[in-house]
């Protein structure tokens, strides 16, 4: 009796597979100018962890999208030397390729190494891109904001919105505040269990439109699952270059916490309190920092995980005087009076520190009146 078989392969062969990774980077570099963007070039960095390498690298060019993979990805052979390369490669204007990654794979007679980074043609021209308040309680309108990174590229931006995922209806968004941008109108309330789908487009003065991937939420309370606390005591100031005030922020959550704004305010304490005997400033109320500038504008942290603890700082190198200092996190506005994150706490998000010189006041532990 004859047996039949077919062999695939030898279990026993082994595959060569790269043992090492290298570091990709990816510079955009300036696309303000219709000819750079048509270009579409961008700098390629790779490292490899042994520096005398030398040899040779293919990068490639493939996009995120499903549609996209049946498309050959644009490849380039470039030398390596002293274990790093650089070199300019052309991404494709093909929209598939809106969203990818660089792939990098060197080698030469006794070694090879493999790395990777990933890209987003819309990022540089906007970020943080957020929808406020969120999560959107029942019959509550929201309004989209976003950070126009390079606004001399963009000739208009749009967003949609929809309750049906058929229909898309059309809000224009303008600026707001600084580099700030914001809806024209917010996307209006709907009832408890309505599902709203929404996206941000942009169009570019080159004349080409790019958008965000589309969004979905539920309408309806959500469990608060963040809580972010400004602690106090890390509020410091540096007096030597680069002149830096800092805080650090703590999530003690149970979720990520997203696009969260830091204000930075200063007030100049009072000299005739002083000479009344005390060196103690008043701390301003809400409404005063609702109406005061903060310094350096607004900040805003991409993103706080779980028991994560984050160093935000602004510089600031002010006159000879006496300041008080307050920070606030996620601060409230008319608009939304529990600021744009629902937290288990909202009463821990802001802290003072007075500064005479370099020198810290301690203050009594008395509540912030704009926490009341």
């Amino acid at each position: 009796m004859t047996e039949v078989f077919t062999l695939f392969g030898d279990p026993a062969t082994q595959l060569k597979i790269p043992n090492n990774q290298m570091e990709v980077a990816i510079d955009f570099g300036s696309l303000s100018t219709e000819s750079t963007f048509k270009e579409n070039l961008v700098t390629v960095t790779g490292i490899l962890p042994d520096q005398s390498f030398s040899g040779d690298a293919e990068i490639s060019v493939v996009p995120t999208t499903e549609t996209g993979n049946d498309i050959p990805p644009e490849k380039e052979t470039v030398s390596v030397v002293n274990g790093r390369f650089t070199t300019r490669i052309q991404l494709p204007t093909d929209p598939e390729f809106d969203t990818g990654s660089v792939q990098a794979y060197a080698w030469n007679s006794d070694a090879d190494a493999i790395g990777y980074a990933t890209y987003n043609t819309l990022s540089q021209y906007v970020d943080n891109v957020r929808l406020t308040p969120f999560p959107v309680q029942p019959n509550q309108p929201a309004y989209l904001y976003t950070s126009v990174v390079n606004e001399s590229a963009i000739d208009e931006m749009t967003l949609f919105w929809s309750w049906d995922g058929r229909e898309f209806f059309a809000i224009p968004v303008a600026p707001h505040s600084g580099t700030t941008y914001r809806s024209e109108q917010p996307i209006p309330g709907h009832p408890d269990g309505d599902i709203i789908d929404y996206y941000l487009q942009v169009k570019l003065k080159a004349g080409r439109i790019l958008r965000t991937e589309t969004v979905t939420y539920d309408v309806g309370y959500v469990e608060p699952e963040v809580d972010l606390v400004l602690l106090e005591q890390t509020i410091t100031w540096g007096t030597t270059p680069p002149f830096t005030l800092s805080a650090q922020i703590r999530n003690q959550g149970t979720k990520t916490a997203r696009n969260v704004t830091v204000h930075f305010f200063q007030k100049t304490v009072d000299t005739e309190t002083e000479n009344s005997g005390t060196n103690i400033a008043s701390i301003p109320t809400l409404s005063e920092l609702q109406n005061t500038p903060p310094i350096e504008g607004v900040q805003i942290i991409s993103e706080i995980p779980p028991d994560a603890q984050i160093t935000v700082s602004v510089p600031w190198e002010p006159l000879p005087g006496n300041y008080l200092i307050t920070v606030y996190v996620d601060m409230p506005s008319a608009e939304l009076p529990k600021g744009s994150i629902i937290e288990r706490l909202e009463r821990n998000n802001v802290g003072d520190r007075q500064f005479v010189g370099n020198r810290i006041v301690l203050t009594p532990e008395t509540p912030h009146p704009a926490a009341e």
